[in-house]
């Protein structure tokens, strides 16, 4: 989405606001192209500011260390300086993420500056880096607790989770207002017992309806204690480093609300693991199955074998990163499974279109969308527009072309 003259006037004044702090009476064109382009990202609007106050970070890192002194001071200065912009009324509402590059004490003072000017307004809390002590984790969630109407999402990383123990009386009974929790712990452990203690700590909400984990796969599932299985019934979203189809079926029969789900298939770079694993752990009358998942993200690893096991009959929106499909795999796995599939998105150059690109959409009549993400990919789309008009819903190949174009 591009940004209006009047919006670019208001992130200048802004930007020009907090280099006037710093003793500047101009602010370096490098810096304001960052700002500028960082805020014209065509991603969720509510981040659009937040990912202007990181690229602002990374720009001071490699170019202008010398003129601003610490991340912590030029955070400052920013958020003062576009008062103009979170005041502006078109501009009010989106500013509900804070983003911090680290969880450190400098940046307690601009959160708490930031809690001020919300106004009540939901808000999202991010750490990037996980170099936090456990005193600051600690005054975090105090700050959260004591205004449980503000926060809605807090999402961190932490290299050890051995004392969130200390936290759990901290975090009961003033958590209940999150909706959603991501957790980034570089230190999982050796057998689970830290990953039971994050799971326990950031899921005792029940408006819960997401979660992340990064780097804690899946082994976190088998070992959760049964008496925090319930934990899992109400969550709707779900983005997880990496699941085997045994992993899979379990996160099915335990997520019966689950709407939404992202992962990696564990089993790339393994020739012979599909044979072998499938074989023993799999049979016809034990198919993956889930009534509700209407989205489903696979970032890598071998469609087959979700082709061969999965039935969802609400599919909706599918997305393919670097996933090996052909096109016969991915035809059977559509007509077999009982899905209404409308958006098909393929990213990356693995896809094995070949011969006939459109078949898809030429059996699929509910498929509206159909995006391949590559080196050829005006061409397919060129291919597929004009062979199948109709099914994308667009009257003139132009008009798909310009919307294709645009990001659809």
């Amino acid at each position: 989405m591009p940004l209006s003259p009047e919006d670019r006037y208001l992130i200048h004044h802004g930007a020009l606001n907090a280099a006037r702090k710093t003793g500047l009476n101009t602010i370096p064109n490098e810096l304001l192209f960052y700002i500028l382009s960082a805020c014209a990202l065509p991603s969720d609007p509510l981040l659009r500011f937040p990912k202007a106050i990181a690229t602002v970070e990374d720009a001071k890192k490699k170019q202008f260390r010398r003129r601003f002194s610490c991340i912590a001071h030029i955070l400052r200065l920013v958020c003062r300086g576009w008062r103009a912009i979170v005041d502006h009324p078109t501009t009010a509402n989106l500013w509900t993420t804070v983003q911090f590059e680290k969880l450190v004490r400098a940046n307690l003072r601009i959160l708490k500056d930031c809690l001020r000017r919300a106004n009540g307004r939901p808000m999202t809390l991010r750490f990037k880096e996980g170099s936090a002590s456990l005193p600051v984790v600690e005054e975090i969630f105090r700050m959260v607790a004591r205004e449980p109407g503000c926060w809605r999402e807090i999402a961190f990383s932490i290299k050890r989770t051995s004392g969130l123990k200390q936290l759990r009386d901290v975090q009961f009974g003033s958590m209940t207002h999150l909706e959603k929790a991501v957790v980034y712990v570089e230190d999982p452990g050796v057998n689970g017992h830290r990953i039971i203690d994050t799971w326990v700590l950031f899921h005792s909400s029940p408006r819960m309806r997401a979660v992340g984990w990064d780097k804690l796969k899946y082994m976190f599932i088998d070992t959760i204690p049964i008496d925090n299985i319930h934990a899992l019934r109400h969550i709707q979203q779900i983005s997880v480093d990496s699941l085997t189809v045994k992993d899979l079926s379990i996160l099915f029969g335990r997520c019966p609300q689950l709407e939404e789900l992202d992962f990696a298939f564990d089993n790339e770079g393994d020739t012979c693991w599909r044979s072998r694993y499938m074989t023993d752990s799999l049979n016809d009358s034990s198919r993956l199955y889930h009534e509700r998942l209407h989205t489903l993200h696979i970032r890598s690893g071998d469609l087959e074998v979700l082709c061969d096991h999965a039935c969802l009959p609400a599919l909706k929106r599918l997305e393919l990163g670097k996933v090996r499909v052909n096109t016969a795999d991915l035809d059977w796995q559509l007509q077999s499974s009982e899905a209404v599939v409308e958006m098909l998105w393929l990213h990356g150059d693995q896809h094995d279109l070949r011969p006939d690109p459109v078949c898809l959409v030429a059996k699929e009549p509910s498929m509206r969308f159909l995006r391949v993400l590559g080196m050829d990919d005006l061409v397919m789309l060129e291919y597929a527009v004009k062979l199948h008009p109709s099914v994308y819903g667009f009257e003139e190949y132009e008009d798909a072309v310009t919307a294709f174009k645009g990001g659809v």
